[in-house]
Order: C-alpha cells, then structure tokens, then sequence
C-alpha cells in the first residue's frame, strides 16, 4: 500500500498544469528590402577588428575590462542566479539539527495541599528535523524554472549591455576622428579667410575696394573661426564620453588627433532570419517571455491541494550516560493535506496577473523582433545612399581641385588677380568638408548595422 502511495506521488510530482510553451511565429522576410553586400565578411575574434584600427581595439578592450556599466551588469547576473538558487532550493527536503539541553528544577504539588517534593531534572536532546513540501503540481519547480529563465535573460541583457557600450564606443571614436578632419580644414580655410582679408584691406587702402568688401571678409573669418571653435567643442565632448566609456575620468583622458582617412569596411548583412538568433536584445525578450509563461503554472497550482511533510528522529534522555544510545532513540512524521476553500479571488487574480505579464512579454517580444527588422533596413538604406552621396561628393572635389589648379595656372600667367584663386579654394575646401562630413556618417552608419546585426555578420 505504501509503495502504490509513493508512486503515485511521484506520478503526480511530474504533472504540469497551464498550457505548453512555445516561442510565437514571426513573419520573417526572405530578403532586405534594400540591396546588401554579399560577400564573406572577414573573419575576426571581435567586431571592430574589422576596422583593422588598434587605437580602437585597445580602447574597446579597456571598456570590457574597467567599464563601470558592464560590472553593474555582470553583478545583476550573479543576483539572478543567485535568486534562481534560492528558488531551486525548493525543490529539496530541509533538514536541521537542533540539539537542547534542559536542566529543570522545581517544588512538586498535591492538589490543595503544600509542596511536598522538590524536583530536579535534565533533559538532553539531539534531534534532526526534516520538512519537504511535495511539489505535486511543480508550483515550485515552476518557480525555480520562472527564475532560471529569468536569470538567462538577464545574461542577454548583460551581451546586450556590452555591444551597446563597445558600439556607442566606436561611434563616439569616429565621431572624434571625423571631427579632426573637419578641424584640420577649417584650419586651411581660416589661413585662407585670412588672407582673403588681408587682400581686400589691401585694396581698400589703395582704393580699389569700398569698405564692404572688407567687412564682408572679416563676417566670412568670424563665421569661420566660430565653426572651428564649435568643431573643437564637440570633439572634446566625444573624448569626454570616451574616457566614461572606458572606466576614466574625462580630466585624465587625451585621445590624439586622427584623421580619416579610409572608408569603412563593407559589411554583410546576411539573411534576416539570422537577427533572431544574433541579437542579445531579441533573446532576452524570449527569455523573459519564457520565465513569466512559467508562473502561469505555478498560478494554476494555487486551486489544487498541497502536502506537506514534516519527521524528525534522534536521541533523548533525561540521564547524560544513556544519551545517545539506541534506547534513547525516538522518531516522528507528519503529513499536511492542504486545500484552499476561499480566499475572496486571490488565486483567480494571480492567475489573470501571470497570464497578462506573459501576453506583455510575447508582445515585446514580437516588437523587439521588427524593430530589429527596421533597425537593419535603415542602416542599409544610410549606407547604400551615403555611399552614392560621397561619390558624388569626391567627383565635386576633383573638379573643385581642378579649377584650382587652373586659377594658379592663370594667376602665374597673369590672366588673372589672386581673389579667383582664393576664391577657387575657398571651394575646394568647402567640398572636401562636406564630403568629410559624410564619409564620418557612412562610419555611424556601419556601426549602426553591426549594431542592427547583433554584434556579428557571419
């Protein structure tokens, strides 16, 4: 009979109550909407060696090591973990050990009457206890599934933590880097607004110009010089975030001048089924969704009947010498059979409670999923028309330069006055600005993508 009873419960503490989980379908395109380099890409340990730059590799290397944020995250996963033990700590009986020794002493009574005996007593016990609570239903093997799954999760948010620091890192280094490009040619345009000024103060004073044209000058060098202070602003503004980024104080931090020089590498964006198992954000979304569909289980639990179970066995004597001895033994159990009758809908509100957080978490888990999807189409789109937009914009500097070696050309002929030919540079230097300015954008915009991919283009 007791057999036929142990195997029931253990029949029983297998059962599973609520219904089965299952990741939700997504529409996945087939292809991206705008066209993306195909080719392999290299294969590197991490991400930004594709930039083939050891500034930034040592610079993302000391974020991983000193930064504050990836700690914090770190330690959020040891609590997780942590909290996910205590829960599986559950699933276990509890055993403890209680040893007492009480020395007793008293005056005897009759009823009515006066003391008639003194009394003197010792009690010596060591007993062990053991409680388990029969997980018949898994409402605590659910619990500890709801906190493992939530651990997990919190592991994505911590990959999701680093590709966040080690991108806004790298953005805010070409960011800096484009900034010592355009910083460089606001220095050649100001040598260049200077001496147009120096030209027409020169023609002034002779007679050939009216003061306009000098005020003119000056406005044109003033506008210039506060565009190279607000480019210097910037730039140091970018440093500062580095120096965070990377675990140091701004005042300590110095980051060299460098220029680009080269574009970004090309990278394959791949199938759009590959987001979903490359981004750290996405699988942590799934995660989530995991642990909350756990605690509608363990919500179901609360209407089914629960047993507890309580022994415990040692030795006891009221004399030192006989203690511990097997005479002195003595055990005990208890079974509780517990059932909830009314508790005013408490256990129909958990039930709603568990089922909206998992429809919450399904659809943030399916909004995470298209705005991955975005997130990709938009910074291929940047790149393709960036791309297009800086060709255009090195054609213009060719022809810009061109002019201008054919107004020297003349100057030196003596066709012409040397304004055309700070005019001609003037341009010259305009042009390589802007086309400056967007080969930094196609850099965001590359780091943007391997962002959108997940940290990975294989």
């Amino acid at each position: 009979m007791r057999r036929s009873i142990i195997a029931i419960l253990c029949i029983l503490g297998g059962c599973h109550l609520g219904p089965k989980y299952q990741i939700p379908t997504t529409q996945t395109p087939e292809a991206w909407k705008t066209p993306s380099y195909t080719e392999p890409g290299a294969i590197v340990e991490n991400w930004w060696d594709i930039f083939d730059d050891p500034i930034l590799k040592d610079l993302e290397l000391k974020a991983l090591k000193d930064s504050p944020s990836i700690y914090v995250m770190m330690e959020k996963v040891e609590q997780a973990r942590a909290q996910a033990g205590i829960e599986e700590g559950s699933l276990y009986p509890s055993i403890d050990l209680d040893p007492l020794y009480v020395n007793y002493e008293g005056l005897g009574f009759l009823t009515g009457l006066k003391p008639v005996t003194k009394i003197h007593q010792n009690i010596y016990s060591f007993p062990f206890t053991a409680s388990y609570q029969v997980d018949l239903w898994q409402k605590y093997r659910g619990q500890y599934l709801s906190a493992y799954y939530s651990a997990q999760a919190q592991f994505e948010a911590y990959r999701a933590t680093i590709l966040t620091l080690t991108c806004d890192l790298a953005s805010n280094y070409f960011n800096a880097r484009s900034l010592d490009s355009q910083i460089a040619l606001l220095q050649d345009q100001i040598v260049l607004y200077r001496h147009l000024l120096s030209f027409h103060e020169s023609r002034y004073q002779k007679g050939l110009d009216n003061y306009a044209e000098v005020l003119n000058a000056e406005q044109l060098l003033a506008n210039k010089e506060a565009e190279y202070q607000d480019s210097v602003r910037q730039r140091g503004q970018f440093e500062n975030a580095i120096a965070v980024l990377t675990g140091v104080a701004a005042c300590n931090f110095h980051l060299k001048p460098h220029s680009l020089d080269s574009p970004p590498p090309q990278i394959p964006a791949g199938l759009p089924s590959s987001i979903l198992r490359q981004r750290p954000d996405i699988a942590q979304a799934e995660r989530n969704m995991a642990s909350m569909h756990a605690l509608i289980g363990v919500a179901y639990t609360s209407f089914l009947p629960g047993i507890d179970l309580t022994g415990g066995a040692g030795f006891i004597s009221p004399v030192f010498r006989e203690f511990m001895h097997w005479k002195s033994r003595f055990w005990d159990i208890f079974a509780i059979l517990s059932q909830n009758i009314f508790n005013g809908g408490k256990n129909i509100a958990q039930l709603k409670l568990a089922e909206a957080g998992w429809k919450v978490a399904e659809g943030s888990y399916k909004e995470k999923i298209l705005q991955a999807f975005q997130e990709v189409e938009d910074a291929l789109l940047n790149i393709e028309k960036e791309k297009k937009r800086e060709e255009d914009l090195i054609q213009s500097v060719t022809a810009a330069e061109s002019n201008s070696r054919l107004s020297q050309e003349r100057f030196r002929a003596g066709l012409v006055n040397i304004l055309e030919v700070i005019h001609r540079d003037q341009i010259t230097l305009e042009n390589k600005q802007n086309q400056i300015n967007v080969l930094g954008l196609r850099f965001q915009s590359t780091i943007q993508l391997i962002q959108a991919l997940g940290g990975s283009w294989e």
